[in-house]
């Protein structure tokens, strides 16, 4: 008989679930009675899915990484409240419920690595800071997405017992992010990005960063925050399901490596085919983003998968990517020429963005120097216009555009060594992970899948240099942080006797065997 089932008792375990199951029954009429039929059968619902989540635990860690992408669409509030109530939290707070129950009715033990002592120190000096930051609201934001954060990546690496569930994850998660992706270019064409009316100004204004329900399903807005040095042209960008494009460039690009990787290993043409369209919406949306950094980003991810070895390019391939590069030109909409696609535009003189930024740099120096050891409160958009003189546009709350100077502005040294510890030895665990798997002839796959970890995780560090990264919704990356964790302690076992499973411990790997 394995360990779990020997510690697992039926009887014992419906002694309890009984008692509650009533209790939750009664609790449902009293919804319906007292308030709406809907919410109760909605009430009722949940609680036959948190049943089936009981006995299907990993079903949970897949439901929520499908959740990953869709960001915007799956909230219930506007993005500017104290406390954002969507989908994704919903899901991911039943799944770590079920977890818990999951391990305690077992017997199991819990993983905790040290990644997570890091990242846990982050998050207690994120909360601490809201103590005495300038920006309480702000504050308050920032530290319960950190604590969701912690609190996902401790899922992940608990529910996650098979190299099999990585792998449907993954195609789950670029499954879903293709959709998305197929969806905003209708809605750029075909749907509200022909709308003359979308530009907002105020909290609602999505170069803020924020968005309201109301509009949860646009995902085109108007750009006019280069209003001097473009000519007063406005420009639509694509945000997708995300508050932001650079958000949603940024998952985009997430994902480019790992369609080079499924490629490598597809079987058939039909796959290949898929495949290959995935990726050419993928890249089509980066353009839409209408993000110059994203551009250049997406460009030097391309150049690292080739440099790495993990897509072979072909005189064929490249004939027809300047064929469809022609193509593209003669039909890309005319915002994208006149905002990422005109080289004048890269220069000092002619971006009012890059202007102000260095302004930031000046400033977050400054604030940082002032306040070196605790900061001045984690997501503090009140530091940068405190301390800015010579810009007269200058927002009223903004951040230091650079992740790197915004962390020590907001927790000082102490909260940058947990932040960009827990990133480097992240990083760490991918190179070891790749090095102890190319070592395997049979572990190839699996090399090749660190191989594309490591070039996200690279390419998301990049790109904090010019935006606050970290402070992003960026479930995709923290998806694969809990993936790399999990493969960097499969891959020092591959001396011992192999297994397919991730154990972590003695008795757990005797119930997987």
């Amino acid at each position: 008989m394995k360990t779990s089932e020997a510690n697992f008792h039926p009887i014992t375990t419906a002694f309890w679930y009984w008692p509650v199951a009533v209790l939750i029954g009664i609790a449902i009429a009293y919804i319906g009675a007292q308030f709406s039929p809907m919410l109760a059968l909605a009430a009722g619902i949940g609680v036959c899915g948190g049943m089936i989540l009981l006995r299907y635990p990993e079903l949970g860690l897949l439901i929520t990484v499908a959740i990953i992408p869709i960001e915007r669409f799956g909230r219930f509030t506007d993005d500017n409240t104290e406390f954002t109530i969507s989908l994704m939290r919903i899901i991911g707070i039943a799944t770590l419920g079920v977890l818990v129950i999951h391990k305690l009715t077992r017997k199991k033990q819990f993983t905790i690595d040290k990644t997570l002592f890091l990242y846990g120190a982050y998050a207690f000096l994120a909360i601490l800071s809201v103590t005495y930051t300038t920006d309480t609201l702000g504050t308050v934001r920032a530290a319960s997405s950190i604590i969701a954060n912690l609190m996902f990546l401790f899922v992940l690496i608990n529910l996650t017992t098979h190299k099999k569930l990585v792998f449907q994850s993954l195609l789950i998660w670029l499954a879903v992010s293709v959709a998305i992706a197929v969806y905003s270019t209708y809605d750029w064409h075909l749907g509200s990005g022909q709308d003359a009316a979308l530009f907002m100004s105020g909290d609602d204004d999505p170069g803020k960063g924020v968005q309201t329900t109301e509009n949860r399903w646009s995902t085109i807005w108007v750009d006019k925050a280069e209003l001097e040095t473009l000519g007063g042209l406005s420009l639509r960008r694509t945000m997708g399901s995300t508050s932001h494009s650079a958000v949603y460039g940024i998952n985009l690009i997430m994902t480019l490596p790992f369609f080079l990787f499924l490629l490598r290993y597809s079987k058939n043409r039909l796959t290949s085919m898929i495949l290959w369209g995935s990726l050419a919406v993928i890249c089509y949306n980066i353009l839409l983003t209408n993000t110059r950094a994203t551009i250049l980003l997406a460009m030097g991810v391309a150049g690292l998968c080739v440099f790495k070895g993990l897509h072979r390019v072909t005189l064929g391939q490249v004939g027809l990517g300047l064929v469809g590069c022609i193509a593209l030109i003669l039909v890309l909409p005319e915002d994208i020429f006149n905002r990422i696609l005109d080289i004048s535009n890269y220069s000092f003189e002619n971006s009012a963005s890059l202007q102000i930024r260095l302004e930031y740099i000046y400033a977050g120096t400054n604030a940082f120097l002032d306040n070196w050891l605790f900061g001045l409160g984690v997501s503090n958009e009140n530091i940068i216009p405190d301390y800015i003189n010579s810009w007269s546009n200058a927002p009223e709350k903004t951040t230091a555009h650079n992740i790197y100077l915004q962390t020590l502005m907001e927790l000082g040294i102490l909260g940058f060594a947990c932040l960009f510890g827990f990133a480097a030895l992240l990083l760490r665990y991918s190179i070891v992970a790749a090095r102890n798997f190319r070592a395997h002839p049979d572990m190839q796959q699996e090399y090749w899948f660190m191989v594309s970890t490591q070039i996200t995780m690279i390419a998301v560090l990049i790109y904090g240099l010019q935006v606050d990264v970290f402070h992003f919704p960026l479930k995709g990356w923290w998806m694969l942080a809990g993936f790399t964790i999990l493969m960097y302690h499969y891959s020092k076992r591959l001396k011992t006797p192999s297994t397919d499973a991730f154990s972590f411990n003695e008795q757990t790997k005797r119930e997987l065997e």
